[in-house]
């Protein structure tokens, strides 16, 4: 088990996917198995995301997130500094979230729209820049993790992935 006191999980495979993404660190493919969307900052063409919730989804990748949601995965931690994240008490800018956040960042929410002055103000401006540092992954301090594992033997994963329900992988 892996785990560093005052970060979450979240933190951890953040690390452990940007350092082995470093060139020179063995196999850079990477699959993050977790139904944490914070996670989706990672996706890279070289990693993907299977949500274990998410029935009948897939994998996600950065591919497949930027046709569902129109951003870059590398913008997903500005969506959340802006329209905040209630399961890590993050506050966001009053009346906006993911969907409005990203219209914003894609230049389709018109100068009209009555939340556009609020994400422009002086406030928002300072909310978001003290959120980035909250939601980015790895959080501030996290450790330079490493992982090198073999390749899994088939009778060691099959009793793990039958009972989270996994069919292939």
């Amino acid at each position: 088990m892996l785990k560093q006191k005052g970060h979450e999980a979240d933190d951890v495979i953040a690390s452990i996917v940007r350092n082995a993404s470093r060139p020179g660190q063995g196999n850079n493919h990477h699959t993050i198995v977790s139904a944490d969307h914070d996670l989706y900052q990672l996706l890279r063409p070289t990693c993907q995301m299977w949500n274990p919730n998410s029935a009948g989804k897939g994998m996600m990748t950065a591919g497949k997130f930027h046709a569902e949601y129109g951003i870059s995965p590398r913008e997903w931690p500005t969506v959340k500094a802006m329209a905040g994240c209630s399961s890590d008490e993050v506050p966001g800018i009053k009346g906006v979230g993911e969907k409005t956040a990203i219209r914003f960042l894609n230049h389709e929410l018109p100068a009209s729209h009555k939340t556009y002055a609020r994400i422009k103000g002086n406030a928002a401006t300072r909310l978001v820049e003290a959120n980035m540092a909250l939601v980015r992954l790895p959080f501030r301090g996290t450790k330079r993790w490493s992982l090198s594992i073999g390749t899994p033997r088939r009778q060691e994963w099959r009793p793990i992935l039958r009972e989270l329900g996994i069919k292939s992988l």
